[in-house]
């Protein structure tokens, strides 16, 4: 299946790989078309935020767990065994219920098939309203953010989207741009059924396949372009001591403005990395020894996508050194997470003194009421008021029985 455009740009993943050790967040993923992803954090999870926002409208200890779901179409588990560990082993203490990876599908067109999902079609039959597609994903992003062209030019995403659209491929429009796609390549083939001054269909860019991995967890891509400069003015890289080479400062290319730097792979050294020119000044330097070099870390966390991605990195209150490694390598991800045997809430044993959700459903609602009454005759304590309220359920339940209206 061909993936032509944005609404195409999907990769399907079983939950369960989601949430084992597999394909959880900050995981790398090959995908279907060749290129690697990078699932976000749950911050960035559309489902997890409209109930979080729920919760925090609702500012109540008992939550009504079947109403958020009709409200706000995604399925939740309400494990208080679970809630529980996690608010005292990892201090989650605001932590109230889980909430279940939704069920999708993908169409013949690598689309999102909202339409007979059950929690679409009942959030429109009572409401009106459509889920859109973003309660139905997990958000991810392209990494490595570096690729490789077909004329070997080798630059970061964000460069490649700026020139997609400056030579105006497909007429500059950025739904057409996934996977990412190489404005230097055109095929034969033609975008049917668009309306396009450039109809073209553009070849892919080819990811860079090594990365920088950091022993407390950081990943990040290898700053090619620094790493270019450093290697013209012969810097140690490889010093065991470590090196600063995303802080490193370029000087600019002797031909001027900055160098345009390609990749160039060795036939003759087949098991070489190839080098790095810049088709401007003519200067190369070779990858050989490309795995022994060692960076301080800058405490990446790509998978945040946020402005706080970064956070201080130290080992024994050094500098932490990174390691290269290949995208594939099985040494990049290890997820921590914890399991629990899912015990129904009505199968659990009350504690001393614990109430059920009925009788914690009455307290909230005596409570309302007293807060009401309170304020038109403050003389009245809690007690009281209490003693009434059940001498009047007492009342009414004798005059439903002498009538024969309670079943």
């Amino acid at each position: 299946m061909d993936i032509r455009k944005e609404n195409q740009y999907n990769q399907s993943m079983g939950k369960y790989k989601i949430l084992s050790t597999a394909a959880g967040v900050g995981s790398i993923i090959t995908t279907k078309w060749g290129g690697f992803i990078m699932p976000l954090s749950i911050n960035n999870w559309k489902f997890v935020e409209v109930v979080s926002n729920k919760i925090k409208e609702i500012q109540s200890q008992t939550l009504n767990i079947p109403k958020i779901q009709e409200e706000c179409g995604v399925e939740l588990i309400e494990d208080p065994r679970f809630v529980d560990f996690l608010n005292v082993k990892k201090r989650f203490t605001q932590l109230k219920c889980f909430v279940a990876i939704p069920h999708i599908l993908l169409n013949s067109f690598n689309q999102i098939q909202r339409k007979g999902n059950p929690l679409y079609e009942s959030i429109k039959a009572r409401f009106g309203t459509e889920l859109g597609e973003d309660m139905f994903y997990i958000p991810a992003i392209n990494f490595p953010q570096w690729f490789i062209s077909a004329n070997s030019e080798i630059k970061p995403l964000n460069e490649w989207r700026k020139e997609w659209q400056i030579r105006k491929c497909n007429d500059g429009k950025m739904t057409y741009f996934v996977p990412p796609r190489d404005p230097n390549k055109k095929t034969y083939r033609k975008i049917k059924a668009e309306v396009l001054h450039d109809d073209v269909e553009y070849g892919l860019l080819k990811p860079v396949p090594l990365i920088l991995i950091c022993p407390n967890g950081h990943i990040s891509d290898i700053p090619w372009y620094k790493f270019f400069c450093a290697s013209l003015k012969h810097e140690k890289m490889d010093d065991d001591a470590g090196f600063e080479l995303f802080g490193y400062d370029c000087e600019d290319c002797s031909c001027g403005g900055k160098h345009n730097i390609k990749w160039l792979n060795s036939r003759n050294q087949a098991e070489s990395w190839g080098t790095l020119k810049c088709s401007k000044c003519g200067y190369s330097v070779s990858l050989a020894g490309i795995m022994n070099i060692k960076p301080y870390c800058r405490g990446e966390r790509p998978w945040v996508n946020k402005d706080n991605a970064y956070e201080r990195c130290l080992s024994t209150g050094q500098k932490t050194k990174m390691q290269v490694a290949m995208v594939t390598s099985n040494s990049i991800y290890y997820a921590s997470g914890f399991s629990s045997l899912y015990i129904p809430k009505d199968f659990i044993p009350l504690k001393p003194g614990q109430l059920n959700d009925q009788a914690r459903m009455v307290l909230s609602k005596v409570t309302e009421k007293y807060n009401t009454m309170v304020t038109r005759r403050p003389e009245m304590t809690q007690e009281e008021f209490w003693k009434k309220s059940i001498m009047l359920v007492m009342n009414l339940l004798r005059m439903q029985i002498l009538t024969g209206s309670v079943v």
